[in-house]
């Protein structure tokens, strides 16, 4: 076994596998986990991948009888591992003509593509470097939306199966949530009963929880072989909630309380925020709530990744936010005051300090939401972090330099990028999601043209609010 690190944190492994392009034996019903229980349900099933990491889901598919599978893994280096550097260790996943290998990410690809499958399955696929640091734009969060969701659930087939793996922490917090998140997905889909197209089980005593949102509903049969492997695995494996069948825990009472409208409820007095997450607001791992922090800290739950067993992103955000109004108030507000009692006043003191600190609180609102909006359109943080900087710095210089050509007093200019500015975020604030929907399965290069225009309108205009503090 080899293993491989993101960001220092977050890890995959890449198992020695046999060669799969030569005959491979079936899985034995003893090594079954959750990453196989979909298949379990599916006769050849042509698969999708989503983050396949070292390739051990890949080598699954093959050895449980997929007719085709394609992996889509967002960073090129992981890929390079299994296709270029250990082929021999990895098994030649790809070297079959039923496996492909594309890099990119997960709902862009289902949007730039007709298919359907049988099974999409994704296990695990985040970075907890970001998480930890309470850097919540860093982790891949659109992936476990209510529209992610809907996305995967309109590319399988009509008996098709989405299987998604996610830490079972105790209490729980991310599987409870996923439960949440496709129950709401399917609800907005018109599905008329959800509680019918999910199930959440574990396999033995494992770490990993694993949703499966089907398009038609669970039958009766599919859910006792379920149960029957869960319970010839052995091990502390169980079926935390499924049509049909009753548990006392907390995936059985969330998906009553869905089913009879009392969602509200539940979430009000459940230990963590387990409500659905959209893509305006996609922190699925932002599960703690502010008014129990003390609390968690005192008592943390049982998690083992850094950030999942106790809110440390909360605590590095309000130490950060401390340590910033401290070093504002030394480094600003006391010197104004000093070199008053030396007679340096500032003429207009009071509507400078407020004209900077409103400029700069504007600019860090816009271009920390417009960062975090982009990273869904853009694939990553890694793209939608420079894109979006390099875009409204390069903007602002250009809009600074041309706004003073504008035919209007230093006064009129002011009033003109103000309203220009506030009808062009209002516009943004609705056009941006219909814009992602139609055009997030074009190219990577559409995509960045397309982003950089967007974003050049409101820098452009902005930029002339820098101008007029000459003026105050």
């Amino acid at each position: 076994m080899k293993m491989m690190t993101a960001d220092g944190d977050a890890n995959t492994w890449m198992l020695r596998n046999p060669d799969v392009r030569g005959a491979l034996a079936p899985v034995q019903p003893a090594d079954h986990t959750s990453y196989t229980v979909a298949f379990l349900l599916k006769s050849r099933p042509e698969t999708l991948i989503i983050g396949p990491g070292g390739g051990n889901e890949i080598y699954l598919a093959h050895a449980m009888g997929a007719r085709r599978v394609v992996g889509v893994e967002l960073n090129p280096a992981m890929l390079d591992v299994s296709l270029r550097q250990f082929p021999d260790f990895a098994g030649h996943l790809y070297e079959t003509p039923i496996a492909s290998a594309v890099i990119g990410e997960g709902r862009s690809f289902v949007r730039s593509h007709d298919e359907h499958f049988d099974i999409i399955q994704m296990s695990g696929v985040d970075t907890w470097a970001g998480l930890s640091s309470g850097a919540y734009v860093l982790a891949e969060n659109f992936l476990y939306t209510v529209e992610a969701i809907e996305d995967f659930y309109r590319h399988l087939k009509p008996d098709g199966i989405l299987s998604i793996g996610r830490f079972r922490l105790d209490p729980p917090r991310e599987t409870l949530r996923l439960v949440s998140v496709a129950f709401q997905a399917l609800r907005d889909l018109g599905v008329a009963h959800p509680e019918q197209h999910i199930v959440m089980l574990s396999f033995r005593d494992s770490s990993m929880g694993r949703l499966l949102v089907k398009q038609s509903p669970f039958t009766p049969d599919e859910v006792t072989r379920l149960q029957r492997e869960i319970d010839n695995a052995g091990g502390g494996g169980t079926l935390f909630c499924a049509p049909g069948v009753i548990r006392n825990n907390p995936y059985h009472e969330l998906v009553l309380a869905f089913s009879h409208g009392d969602e509200p409820f539940f979430f009000q007095n459940y230990r963590y925020d387990v409500t659905p997450v959209y893509d305006d607001r996609p922190f699925f791992f932002e599960y703690y709530k502010w008014s129990r922090i003390g609390h968690d800290l005192s008592n943390p739950g049982a998690g083992g990744q850094t950030g999942a067993n106790r809110p440390v992103g909360l605590i590095i955000l309000s130490s950060m936010l401390a340590q910033v109004i401290l070093l504002v108030l030394a480094f600003i507000f006391l010197p104004l005051v000093v070199f008053r009692r030396h007679g340096l006043a500032v003429p207009h003191r009071g509507a400078a300090v407020l004209y900077f600190s409103c400029l700069g609180l504007g600019f860090m609102f816009v271009e920390i939401g417009l960062m975090q909006r982009f990273v869904l359109f853009l694939s990553h943080p890694a793209y939608s972090i420079p894109v979006v900087l390099a875009t409204l710095l390069v903007s602002s210089g250009v809009g600074s330099f041309l706004s003073a050509r504008l035919p209007f007093s230093p006064l009129g200019r002011f009033r003109f990028c103000l309203c220009g500015v506030a009808v062009l975020l209002f516009v943004l604030l609705f056009a941006l999601r219909p814009l992602f929907d139609a055009t997030l399965g074009l190219s990577f290069s559409t995509r960045v043209v397309i982003a950089v225009a967007v974003l050049a309108q409101v820098r452009d205009l902005s930029a002339d609010f820098q101008n007029f503090g000459i003026y105050i």
